[in-house]
C-alpha cells in the first residue's frame, strides 16, 4: 500500500530550496500572548527542537519542513470547519513571523546603539 504523502516530491525539494536560501535564524519559543505557558506547550517545544535539531546535522531542513506543513494540512482538514481551521493556522503563523521579526529589529538595533556608543569613547 502507498500512501499519497510518499508520492509528494516537488514540495520538500521546494521547500528545501526556501529554506535554504534564508539566513539561519535562532527558532525562540512562540510568545506568551500567543500560547500559554503550560507542560504540552514545553513538550512539543523540546520535540520540534529535537527534529529541527536532526534535520540541521541531516542536512533535511526542506523535508522537516514538507512534513510539518503536511501535517498542519492534517490538522485542518481533521475540523468540522477546514477553511476556518486553515485560517486559524495562518494567522498563528503571522503572528509568530512578526515576532521574530520584532525580536531581529531590537536585538540589530540595540547592537548597533552598542557599537555606536564603542565608537563614542
Amino acid at each position: 500500500m502507498t500512501s499519497k504523502r510518499s508520492s509528494r516530491r516537488a514540495p520538500a525539494q521546494a521547500a528545501a530550496e526556501v529554506v535554504e536560501s534564508q539566513p539561519e535564524v535562532a527558532l525562540d519559543s512562540p510568545s506568551a500572548g500567543c500560547v500559554a505557558e503550560s507542560k504540552p506547550v514545553d513538550r512539543y517545544l523540546a520535540q520540534i527542537d529535537a527534529l529541527c535539531d536532526d534535520a540541521a546535522r541531516h542536512d533535511a531542513i526542506g523535508v522537516l519542513v514538507d512534513v510539518m506543513a503536511w501535517y498542519l494540512a492534517r490538522i485542518a482538514t481533521s475540523r468540522t470547519d477546514p477553511t476556518m481551521a486553515t485560517a486559524d493556522i495562518g494567522r498563528i503563523f503571522t503572528s509568530h513571523v512578526c515576532d521574530l521579526i520584532q525580536q531581529q529589529r531590537v536585538k540589530a538595533e540595540a547592537e548597533r546603539a552598542k557599537a555606536e556608543g564603542a565608537a563614542v569613547h
